[in-house]
């Protein structure tokens, strides 16, 4: 796939809008924040609340730019993980929720992470789920995460599993599929990653139809 950042030479049909992105947060590194000597207590909250700002909003705009990156460069996925750093699992999570659930949908009160639990739903369903765990055990209160999936078992009537029908089901499928994959070590190898892959993004939340 072509660089993205290149994608405006083979589309002359489009309009390009060069747009300044600032720093988020001056002094922030991959590794670590270079705060300044003799800052002030109040700068210094105003720094927790940009990092406690970006950290919530983060899934929802990884999710977001790879959304508008679909629809204006097409795939997306190889781009991301090349810019982003991130694994795919993270990004498809992210890009899935973000395409579920528009942003006049989202609920500043409540993690994405919650959001996350019900994006499978139909859109009044989410709502509604939504309304309840926002409104929370009073003022104040918003569900965790936690909360509103043990609301949504309840409601579904759920059973765990125990780990061993967990894994005798896990086994089950996986040789399922491997008796239909093609022989030999590299195809062992790509059915091995995918499978990885596959396992983290349906623990965090994802969608196998996503």
């Amino acid at each position: 796939m072509g660089d993205l950042r290149n994608s405006s030479e083979t589309r002359p049909d489009m309009e390009v809008e060069v747009v300044a992105v600032p720093p988020l947060l001056p002094g922030l590194t991959a590794t670590g924040l270079d705060l300044p000597r003799g800052l002030a207590f109040d700068q210094w909250e105003r720094v927790g609340a940009a990092l406690g700002a970006v950290v919530r909003a983060t899934p929802w705009a990884i999710g977001d730019w790879l959304n508008y990156g679909e629809t204006h460069y097409g795939e997306t996925y190889a781009q991301g993980m090349e810019v982003t750093g991130l694994d795919y699992a993270t990004l498809a999570t992210s890009k899935w929720v973000a395409s579920r659930i528009e942003p006049s949908r989202r609920r500043e009160s409540l993690s994405w992470s919650a959001h996350r639990e019900v994006a499978g739903l139909e859109p009044e369903e989410r709502d509604r789920w939504l309304d309840q765990a926002e409104r929370g055990d009073g003022p104040d209160a918003p569900w965790t995460r936690a909360r509103l999936r043990q609301e949504l078992a309840k409601v579904r009537g759920d059973r765990t599993w125990s780990l061993d029908e967990a894994v005798e089901h896990l086994v089950a499928a996986v040789r399922a599929v491997k008796s239909r994959w093609p022989k030999g070590a590299r195809a062992r190898k790509v059915l091995g990653e995918r499978l990885c892959a596959l396992g983290e993004e349906v623990l965090s939340g994802g969608d196998l139809g996503a």
